[in-house]
């Protein structure tokens, strides 16, 4: 269920790139909290120069104008532990897979209750209808 936003730079990926960048997140899900390869929910969204602020150094790391940033919208009942393991896990396959560097992959998690995703059709992807 966990839905990525993610923002980049314009023009820095090409659509290949971008297809990996998909892929390896959604490939994350699958190693750090067992989810099915069709558990894949991406939206990769590009800004123009000056759309963009991210601090170079803050969190004591080197980020370069190729640094990207990553909304995680995950299901609250997931453990520290899974979500240390996805946070690994998303910063390793973007760098094996696409060459971003480790630094410049700006990650939140949000947490959400499950009953505020829906997969489609005005429901909610655990709602059994019975209240």
């Amino acid at each position: 269920m966990p839905f990525f936003n993610v923002h980049v730079p314009k023009d820095l990926f090409s659509l290949d790139q971008r297809k990996a960048i998909a892929a390896s997140l959604a490939h994350s899900l699958q190693e750090s909290i067992g989810l099915p390869p069709e558990d894949k929910f991406v939206v990769i969204n590009e800004h123009a120069e000056g759309y963009m602020f991210l601090h170079p150094s803050y969190g004591n790391v080197e980020r370069s104008a190729g640094a990207i940033v990553i909304s995680v919208h995950i299901p609250a009942s997931r453990p520290m532990s899974q979500k240390r393991v996805l946070l690994k896990e998303i910063v390793q396959r973007l760098h094996d897979n696409v060459g971003i560097r480790p630094d410049d992959v700006f990650v939140t998690l949000i947490p959400l209750p499950s009953e505020n995703f829906s997969f489609g059709r005005g429901l909610s992807a655990i709602d059994k209808g019975d209240d």
